[in-house]
């Protein structure tokens, strides 16, 4: 799962270097505006998952940088953000066993 993520981040850092080469050099007119449009559209994505998944980050350290991150590579970041424990769980207290109640008459049954 590792090597996913990092193959799927080289390549969103690939796409982005690209973006922005194309910002200061455009390439030729038809690609020029099909990469710009396209780095918009991943930039919108990836501001749309931010707003899903925020609330996944909260209880992160440096929750500016892992925002930053998420807006960057989108959901290959998210997937390596291990869930925060929350604190309520942790502390739950272990389950009570409750004795089972018999039906009367029925230990008579069984005995005969």
């Amino acid at each position: 799962m590792k090597v996913f993520l990092q193959v799927g981040k080289t390549a969103v850092v690939v796409f982005w270097l690209l973006v922005l080469a194309n910002l200061v050099s455009p390439l030729s007119k038809p690609m020029d505006v099909l990469l710009n449009v396209l780095g918009g559209v991943v930039l919108l994505a990836h501001v749309v998952e931010l707003a899903i998944f925020g609330n996944r980050l909260r209880g992160l350290d440096n929750l500016t940088s892992h925002r930053i991150h998420v807006l960057l590579f989108g959901i290959f970041h998210l997937y390596g953000v291990a869930h925060p424990e929350p604190a309520a769980a942790l502390e739950q207290p272990e389950p009570v066993a409750v004795p089972a109640i018999e039906e009367p008459g029925k230990a008579e049954v069984e005995h005969a």
